[in-house]
């Protein structure tokens, strides 16, 4: 009787030993795609504000098109963000499960980056864009439409940089399952 226990032990041993690993597999996979994606967001929006929208303004001569131009940059790679950070926050909460929603910062951080990506796409481009066509013939110092543009501009590089500090931070955390 005790060889059939000793047995039936050792079977169900490798078994316990087989179903850990996989469970670990999927949760470093689920982190490795996480990361991955958070890299992409923070690659995306460093590379076209930091990169391209300064080096549209060096190089086209006429300030207009290169205002066009990195507007229609941004309009894409925010769409882009929408996504990548919806997937983020969906994969957060499978991995921390919905009983953490309130308490995992991790969470939260997507959550606001994800409300600052849709008010610049959805509130901040479509005024500041429409303030453009409004100037088409010039900026007149001083005037209402050219004040009001340039505060849009600043409340949009200013959520930009907050954009960009939230996404370091998440790649700096260490990812975890529960609330960090």
């Amino acid at each position: 009787m005790a060889a059939v226990l000793l047995a039936m032990d050792l079977l169900r041993e490798p078994r316990q030993t087989v179903v850990e690993p996989v469970a670990d597999s999927a949760a470093n996979s689920i982190a490795a795609l996480e990361r991955v994606l958070l890299a992409l967001w923070v690659g995306g929006i460093a590379v076209v504000g930091l990169v391209v929208a300064p080096v549209l303004f060096a190089v086209v001569e006429d300030s207009r098109q290169a205002g066009d131009i990195a507007g229609a940059v941004f309009h894409w790679v925010s769409l882009l963000a929408l996504g990548l950070l919806s997937a983020l926050l969906l994969l957060r909460i499978r991995l921390s499960g919905r009983n953490r929603l309130l308490t995992d910062l991790r969470q939260w951080l997507l959550a606001t980056a994800l409300i600052i990506t849709a008010a610049g796409a959805f509130y901040l481009a479509p005024q500041m864009a429409a303030l453009r066509d409004v100037a088409a013939g010039g900026w007149e110092p001083g005037s209402a439409v050219t004040i009001r543009f340039q505060w849009l501009h600043r409340v949009a590089s200013g959520l930009f940089i907050a954009n960009m500090l939230i996404g370091v931070l998440l790649l700096l955390m260490r990812p975890g399952r529960h609330g960090t």
